[in-house]
């Protein structure tokens, strides 16, 4: 028997739209043990998050990550267009 969980994957997924915006989803969810699939993952964004049940690992590097893909987001906000689930 296999058992298959969701995994989440934090980071930005984006795609090209036709009206030059780069439209994205903060994360991206894969089952494991399957792992990330384009065709079988589940894309939403951080506000679509009710609870957090549990946070793996997380290296000294993330919290600089998050800063500077927050400044990114902000200095490109012209540019980028959040998609909805």
């Amino acid at each position: 028997m296999i058992l298959f969980h969701l995994t989440t994957i934090k980071g930005l997924l984006q795609f090209e739209d036709l009206n030059d915006k780069i439209s994205f989803y903060d994360c991206i969810g894969a089952f494991m043990p399957m792992g990330f699939d384009l065709n079988h993952s589940i894309y939403f964004n951080k506000n679509d998050v009710e609870r957090i049940i549990y946070k793996g690992y997380v290296d000294e590097l993330e919290p600089d990550f998050q800063a500077d893909l927050d400044s990114w987001l902000s200095s490109n906000s012209e540019r980028l267009q959040k998609r909805q689930v």
